[in-house]
């Protein structure tokens, strides 16, 4: 531990050779100036004995002090206001520190120079004390000499003898002469050892305080008087002692509060160890939970394999019970028939049975009359025919003979009766076998017809899978044939209707990112009063030379087909023409900024405009799950994007019927169908538009094949049908003036919507149960689960639609200002993680590019079979692939999710049967394979 050091207090007074110097004011200033000093310095330990300033290291957020200064080494992160005021605190301390050093050593040095002035006023006496004979002889010839003299004088005047020599009384002359001349050597030494302190002094205090050279330069006799100058320096620091010691008690709260404020970042740090942590903990568990939703969602794509093994089962025993019942129907008209011949045989025999019983009943009555009459012939006959007697021949005997005959068929007769006595009981029992057996088919045809239904019941339930069929009421019933649900289709009368004029040039607006189709409208007065609708459809047909080579009967035709398209709109909310034209433009631009037309044929470039231009034009102010519940109960839980092309496609092949709308009427029959099996598939893709991340998936597993073979048509359509997604909701990637607007038309829309499902208890796939607060919110939801996406999917393919995704991003900063919901909670869970991770550049296929296909794979799937022996071996893999601060995770989305499958899942009653048989027979199996193993 280093020592104090003090300084040593000199005497109030300094005697030469007996004699009191002159000018002792100064040297009264110089101790009392020591004695300030001292009191300053004592308290303190000296700068260059004291432990280094203090020095804090961090080894993240790094601030570094030292004697030097202070050195900040900014981290990655922003500093924090506690930081900053630390780096305020640590500077002013050094700073302070290094005045009051430099005031200590100033100090020292002063100390230093009096201990020098003593000595050589010291060897001064000295020298006094030998020169003083000489300067007896001689007269004093400076003025120096003299003021030395006088001062000797005056100090020995003022000097009194002490006890000790007033006891012994007088000494001699010689010894006073002796202690005379070494008090005047002495004396003269200190002058000369006096003066160079001061100058020294002087020269200090000049160096370290400019101004007083100032000073000593304005005196008139600053060259020639240096008592003066010295007298000035001292006068200063006599003036700035209270300074000085004011300067030392404010190190001391400075080093108390330097004390707080390290022990503050102590505390700081360790409580930021304690949140990385606590940071590190929570990304752990939220990766942990985002494995398991991965581990969900691979089970729920299982599940739903094996519902869908459960449904073709399902068909497979629809088809065999159909079978089967056709089998027993034609088995029962078989049986039918037979019973018929028997039914109509049964008939013939009992009439054949009645006439034979007539018969025998007549000659039974003859024999009764014939045998009264001849009694005994009866008794011979009856013994002729045992014995062996022939009888003779006569008129008795042949009576006989016919009696006998008579007898003869009467028991053939009995015989018979008989005989078909027994056959119609054995008909009868055999009747009444078929009867049984006909009523046992009939039960199993009912069983099995109940049981047709009821798996036909639990296909559709399937099929639907989380939609809610929703009973119609008598008052939803009457509302059907209301206009402003889904008004007729109302074809022009193109006999009537005048052609609008066509030299108006858009071909710079259509093929803008930015265009503000109100600007348009009323700026030119000609597009105001036809229709924006009609220009931008004629200006993008024009552009692309659609109809070049063609007759004016094809333009004609396509102009009629543009008013007509133009007349279907009724919605005067959101979903109306210049909505629609602001659709197409947009699309139109995005395909002449994409350079995917060189790539297209005539025919693929006429049918994507017209699916750009009518893939609205059914629109209404209602979501068309009202149009459906209200038509059809069986497609009420149809999505609306569906249910909505499909009405786009009908109204569409309506007005192709048309003789007046053949635009395309030079082609050939097959290229005819060709353009409607393509605007079809525009509108209607293979797997449905239910969902949005079906179409993203399939698009990148061609992205994932390897560069994009553009020659392929089916490539082309899947391209166009993505810009076509995009251009719907053209106002989100707008400049932000424009989108609020059209995002305030689609608010109020969604109001209505609102009150007519609330209205009629009906709700859908796209109904949402809770309405957004504000513009805002429903802006962010749209850009959220839709726009946004899409966006990204598309730079993919088309990294020169940057600024899409740049003005997107834009107004969604802007929204995220104004929302009330998405303020605190910033939802940037982009549910393409769970699909994919968009590379850094992409190359798309040209055929006349030679480089070689490296980039093939350039969109790698998350969602991989991948094999682990637990949690906690995969999980350090997937710490590696994490970033501090890269993770934002959507619980928000994740617990709705979850609450919808719930929600599902417990009212689908046929579902969650049907989950429970697989659970158990996936438990069952299991159980089977451990007892096997």
């Amino acid at each position: 531990m280093p020592q104090n050091r003090t300084f040593s207090r000199p005497s109030l007074g300094l005697d030469v050779g007996g004699v009191s110097l002159p000018d002792s004011n100064g040297l009264r200033r110089i101790n009392d100036l020591k004695q300030s000093l001292s009191g300053i310095v004592a308290s303190r330990s000296v700068s260059s004995e004291r432990g280094a300033s203090p020095r804090y290291d961090y080894n993240r957020n790094t601030i570094t002090i030292n004697e030097g200064g202070v050195k900040l080494c900014e981290s990655e992160s922003s500093k924090s206001v506690a930081e900053r005021f630390l780096l305020t605190s640590q500077r002013r301390v050094e700073e302070l520190m290094g005045e009051n050093h430099r005031l200590e050593l100033l100090c020292m040095t002063q100390e230093d120079d009096l201990k020098k002035l003593r000595t050589e006023i010291a060897l001064y006496k000295q020298e006094q004390q030998q020169q003083q004979p000489q300067q007896q002889e001689q007269k004093p010839c400076d003025s120096a000499d003299n003021l030395i003299e006088v001062r000797r004088r005056r100090l020995n005047t003022c000097k009194t003898p002490s006890l000790s020599r007033r006891s012994k009384g007088l000494s001699s002359a010689t010894e006073e002469d002796r202690r005379v001349g070494s008090e005047a050597s002495v004396n003269t030494s200190f002058c000369n050892g006096f003066e160079s302190t001061v100058r020294k002094l002087v020269r200090d205090a000049i160096s370290l305080f400019p101004e007083l050279n100032v000073f000593a330069s304005e005196s008139p006799n600053a060259a020639n008087n240096e008592w003066e100058s010295a007298r000035d320096v001292l006068l200063f620091i006599h003036n700035h002692l209270a300074d000085w010691s004011c300067l030392t008690s404010e190190l001391k709260g400075l080093g108390t509060t330097t004390t707080v404020l390290s022990q503050t970042l102590s505390d700081v740090e360790m409580n930021q160890y304690s949140w990385h942590t606590t940071l590190l903990d929570l990304i752990k568990r939220l990766q942990f939970a985002q494995n398991r939703q991965k581990e969900k969602v691979r089970a729920k794509d299982n599940h739903i394999q094996e519902l869908r093994r459960e449904i073709d089962l399902l068909n497979n025993d629809i088809a065999c019970a159909i079978a089967d019942r056709d089998r027993f129907s034609c088995r029962c008209e078989d049986l039918e028939r037979a019973l018929c011949r028997q039914v109509e045989d049964q008939a013939t025999q009992r009439k054949e049975l009645e006439r034979l019983r007539r018969e025998s009943d007549e000659l039974r009555n003859e024999t009764n009359l014939l045998r009264p009459s001849m009694p005994l012939c009866s008794h011979d006959h009856s013994t002729g025919l045992s014995g062996t007697t022939p009888i003779p021949e006569g008129d008795g005997n042949r009576d006989d003979r016919n009696r006998i005959i008579m007898n003869d068929s009467t028991r053939g007769l009995e015989e018979g009766i008989e005989t078909n006595g027994s056959g119609l009981r054995e008909m009868n029992s055999s009747t009444h076998f078929i009867d049984k057996e006909k009523e046992h088919l009939t039960q199993h045809v009912k069983e099995l017809q109940e049981h047709l239904e009821q798996l036909q019941k639990e296909l559709d339930m399937v099929k639907r899978f989380s939609s809610n069929s929703s009973s119609l009421t008598d008052a939803a019933v009457c509302e059907l044939n209301r206009p402003r649900f889904l008004p007729p289709l109302v074809l022009l009368n193109l006999n009537d209707t005048k052609l609008p004029d066509t030299n108006i040039d858009l071909s710079s607006i259509i093929t803008s990112l930015d265009t503000d189709v109100f600007a348009i409208k009323d700026k030119n007065e000609i597009v105001k009063s036809n229709g924006l609708f009609f220009h931008i459809g004629y200006s993008i047909a024009n552009n692309l030379s659609l109809f070049k080579d063609c007759s004016l009967n094809s333009v004609s035709a396509w102009e009629f087909f543009l008013l007509q398209l133009q007349s279907t709109f009724t919605d005067t909310i959101f979903y109306n023409a210049d909505h629609a034209a602001d659709n197409a433009q947009f699309f139109y631009a995005l395909l002449f900024h994409s350079g995917l037309i060189p790539y297209m044929s005539r025919l693929e470039l006429t049918a994507a405009v017209t699916t750009a231009l009518c893939m609205e034009c059914r629109y209404s102010s209602v979501s068309a799950c009202f149009l459906s519940a209200l038509q059809d109960p069986d497609a009420a839980g149809t999505h609306s994007c569906i249910l909505l092309e499909k009405l786009c496609l009908d109204a569409l092949n309506e007005m192709m019927t048309q003789k007046n709308f053949e635009f395309i009427e030079e082609i050939e029959v097959h290229e005819n169908k060709l353009f409607l099996d393509t605007v079809k598939g525009l509108l209607l893709p293979p797997n449905g538009s239910f969902g949005i991340d079906s179409f993203i998936q399939s698009i990148l597993i061609e992205l994932n094949k390897g560069p994009l073979r553009l020659e392929d048509p089916i490539v082309r359509q899947q391209l166009v049908r993505l810009l076509l997604l995009l251009s719907r909701d053209a106002f989100t990637m707008r400049p932000f003036a424009i989108s609020k607007v059209w995002a305030e038309k689609r608010y109020h829309a969604l109001q209505e919507e609102a009150r007519l499902a609330k209205e009629h208890n009906l709700y859908g796939f796209d109904i949402s149960s809770l309405l957004c607060s504000s513009i805002a919110d429903a802006q962010l939801q749209l850009i959220e689960l839709k726009v946004l996406p899409l966006c990204r999917v598309m730079l993919l393919v088309f990294p020169s639609l940057q600024p899409c995704l740049l003005t997107l991003q834009a107004n969604m900063q802007l929204w995220l200002q104004q929302s009330k919901v998405f303020q605190n909670v910033h939802i940037h869970f982009d549910r393409l993680q769970y699909f994919f991770t968009l590379p850094d550049a992409f190359e798309v296929y040209d055929k006349d590019n030679k480089q070689d296909s490296a980039t093939h794979g350039a969109v790698s799937l998350l969602v991989k079979d991948e094999k682990s022996d637990g949690e906690n071996s995969s999980f350090p893999a997937t710490q590696s692939q994490v970033k501090r601060g890269s993770i934002v995770v959507s619980t928000e989305g994740f617990l709705a999710f979850q609450k919808e499958m719930l929600s599902v899942y417990n009212e689908n009653i046929s579902l969650r049967q049907s989950l429970e048989e697989l659970l158990r027979t996936v438990e069952s199996a299991t159980v089977h394979t451990d007892s096997t193993a």
